[in-house]
């Protein structure tokens, strides 16, 4: 072979290997532009301590709570109490959120990946705005599709910084719901069923249902003044009218002085073996049923109270701290739960065969 042809050769073949050296740097600079792990919001685990205001939004819904010295708060709901850990864990969860991959910046995308305008109508991104006590941002965040991690871990999450065109592939765990109730304190009250010795339902109408327990340990209550013969479709239902205060929540909360309770909307009372009272009022509006309640000191006949309940004095603090975390609201709660309240004697008894 001629020597020319052979240098050639080599020369075509050093520019083949300087081409794909090139090529293969360029390809990993795209990658490295492309994948990379950093905050999503850089120093904000510097300054959580600053947040005072935290402010979710979708569409017309918007949801804020705010820190009132140790608490936090609901401004929106006359101030109710708010579910710190709910809070503490989203701020905490926003800090920790980091980059994976970055995405589109052409706007016409976005809502493929549900980072639209979160104020826009119809609108499936929730926007976080993080705020200072004076209300000037510390941090604000656009919230997009979540996508399976297969692979387990946390979440996978599409987001994109206000402001900005590029989304991206981030990580971690986020629970911003455009929903009030899951951002406040929603326990009510919580009264075992197999506390209460005797619950009554007293209907708009002035018909009244009373079960009672005979004695503390009896399981079963029994419907009162219904005739020997009566037959009950279920003791199960017969008892679930003493449940109705087990683990009451709220979907919705506003002040009682709101809404104009009165006899003829309808009330329950229920008495524990113990002697703890709690008054149920029920006040309509707006479509919904709103519950008013009151807790009281009954003291029990002599020797009906368990050996092993609660003392006078306990039952008494008791009563106070009840009417301390909801005096002054009404409560909107579960159609189920508010059944409870409403349940009618015809209701628990089959009809009369005719002979």
């Amino acid at each position: 072979m001629k020597k020319s042809i052979v240098i050639a050769l080599g020369a075509a073949a050093a520019i083949a290997v300087v081409g794909a050296a090139v090529t293969v740097h360029q390809r990993a600079q795209l990658l490295a532009g492309s994948s990379r792990v950093e905050p999503v919001l850089p120093g904000l685990g510097d300054r959580l301590s600053q947040v005072e205001q935290v402010e979710i939004n979708q569409g017309k819904t918007t949801i804020r709570v705010a820190r009132m010295g140790d608490h936090w708060v609901a401004p929106d709901k006359a101030g109710y109490p708010a579910k710190f850990e709910t809070i503490r864990k989203n701020l905490v969860a926003l800090a920790d959120l980091k980059t994976l991959e970055a995405k589109t910046t052409r706007a016409e995308l976005f809502s493929r990946l549900q980072l639209e305008d979160p104020a826009g109508d119809g609108a499936k991104s929730v926007g976080v705005a993080l705020k200072h006590a004076k209300g000037a941002a510390l941090a604000e965040l656009i919230i997009g599709k979540r996508r399976p991690n297969l692979s387990g871990g946390p979440d996978r999450i599409y987001v994109r910084r206000a402001g900005q065109n590029q989304a991206w592939l981030a990580e971690g765990n986020l629970d911003f719901r455009v929903d009030a109730a899951e951002w406040l304190e929603r326990d009510i009250i919580n009264i075992a069923g197999q506390r209460v010795r005797e619950a009554v339902n007293v209907l708009p109408d002035g018909k009244r249902l009373t079960v009672r327990r005979d004695k503390p340990e009896d399981s079963d209550l029994k419907i009162v003044g219904v005739a020997a013969d009566a037959k009950i479709k279920s003791q199960y239902s017969v008892n679930a009218v003493a449940g109705a205060l087990e683990t009451l929540t709220l979907d919705d909360v506003r002040p009682a002085s709101e809404l104009e309770f009165m006899p003829a909307g309808g009330w329950a009372e229920l008495k524990t073996v113990d002697g703890l009272v709690v008054k149920v009022e029920i006040a309509n509006k707006d479509d919904k049923g709103w519950l008013r309640l009151t807790a009281s000191y009954q003291a029990p006949a002599a020797g009906a109270a368990p050996a092993d309940g609660k003392t006078p004095e306990q039952v008494q603090d008791e009563v106070k701290a009840i009417n301390a975390r909801v005096g002054g609201w009404a409560y909107h709660v579960s159609q189920y739960k508010l059944e409870k309240f409403q349940t009618k004697l015809s209701e628990l008894l089959e009809e009369a065969k005719s002979s």
